[in-house]
């Protein structure tokens, strides 16, 4: 075992954890580090490793430049970064005994390498949603648990019941339980062996609502991107500002260029670029989605990608562009410990795109350590 005090190239300190080295034909009669020289640059074919823990990837995946990384990890010769070595050391006893004494092939072909590819490392929720009965409405308790390992998915939880029993008004009252807990007769807990405590501001780190009904009576809340001001929030749909007589519903072209606006948010960087370009090519199984050839915008920059963008969605009907709005607003609004509210999606989407949507929906909050809640009919 060594521990890494890794310098990058602007010579900032990280302090990675532990590391695991071996190599080839190594048995219990010879320490790894009485083979190595004094210094040198690299290991050599002989050797493999692994680190110990994902913050040791985090780290490599999320914060130090793809020069320093691409560097080190050739330098130690990673068997989480290069995927050729796990078969070939697969046999080796010291594989077996000692670098996998502390982790588990499962967390490196899955959340190591992962977050090594920029994701963020996954967490387990286990939360309750609860309102208080009144004279008017019965109390409500509702369960969410997501096990960050479990196959399939558990990061998409559905309310499910016929219309009009007040699905809606339940996640209506989660986003006033979350935005202003002290105004509302409903709040989220955290469930632990022993307790049920207040979810704290630090359990989600920001939430997201999509809908786009126009007679849900429900104001969202203004948007919120400081976090110094409470949980950070965006809103996805219909509605605009509310005056004197009600709420102002969007315009076809401001919805258009909300879209055009959120695809060009998703290419500020490369890390929301990438999670959208995985997005649309699983949106791409539907073949209505697939003509319409997204990837091609990924090529363009600003004025180009901007009049390109308008382009497309001008020809896309109404339920494609809503799904590429929704999709291209949470890459750009999704981060790490997300909760996403989505009021009956099905609505505006056949059966095909509304899979493909779902599917897309997951890979994001997988990549991202976030769940989300829907209702269905």
């Amino acid at each position: 075992m060594f521990e890494v005090l890794l310098y990058d190239e602007h010579g900032t300190p990280f302090e990675m954890g532990s590391v695991k080295i071996g190599f080839y034909g190594q048995t219990t009669a010879t320490s790894t580090y009485k083979t190595f020289d004094s210094s040198f640059t690299g290991l050599s074919e002989q050797y493999f490793s692994v680190g110990q823990d994902v913050k040791y990837y985090d780290i490599l995946g999320n914060r130090v430049s793809e020069t320093t990384r691409i560097l080190f990890l050739r330098g130690l010769r990673d068997i989480v970064f290069d995927e050729r070595l796990i078969e070939t050391v697969k046999s080796e006893d010291v594989f077996s005994i000692s670098l996998l004494r502390y982790v588990s092939l499962t967390s490196i072909d899955g959340q190591f390498r992962r977050v090594l590819n920029g994701g963020v490392p996954l967490t387990d929720f286990d939360f309750i949603f609860k309102r208080e009965p009144t004279s008017k409405m019965a109390g409500v308790e509702l369960s969410f648990k997501v096990n960050a390992n479990s196959a399939p998915s558990t990061n998409i939880h559905s309310i499910i019941g016929r219309n009009g029993v007040g699905k809606t008004t339940i996640l209506n009252e989660m986003i006033s339980a979350i935005m202003t807990p002290d105004a509302t007769i409903a709040h989220f807990l955290v469930n632990s062996m022993f307790s049920r405590d207040p979810i704290g501001t630090e359990y989600f780190s920001s939430l997201v609502s999509v809908a786009f009904s126009a007679f849900d009576p429900f104001m969202p809340p203004v948007e919120n991107s400081d976090p110094s001001r409470g949980t950070r929030y965006s809103y996805i749909g219909l509605k605009d500002i509310a005056d004197d007589d009600g709420v102002l519903l969007k315009s076809l072209t401001t919805l258009r260029a909300e879209c055009v606006a959120s695809i060009g948010e998703c290419f500020v960087d490369q890390g929301r670029k990438d999670r959208w370009r995985v997005a649309i090519e699983t949106l791409e199984s539907d073949e209505n989605f697939a003509v319409m050839e997204l990837p091609s915008l990924l090529h363009l920059r600003e004025e180009a990608l901007q009049l390109e963008a308008s382009r497309i969605v001008k020809l896309m009907s109404s339920g494609h562009a809503v799904v590429l709005l929704t999709i291209s607003r949470l890459v750009s609004r999704v981060e790490e410990k997300t909760l996403v509210l989505i009021d009956e999606p099905e609505s505006h989407l056949h059966p095909p795109l509304l899979s493909a949507f779902t599917r897309a929906l997951s890979e994001l909050l997988h990549n991202r350590n976030g769940v989300a809640i829907d209702v269905l009919p």
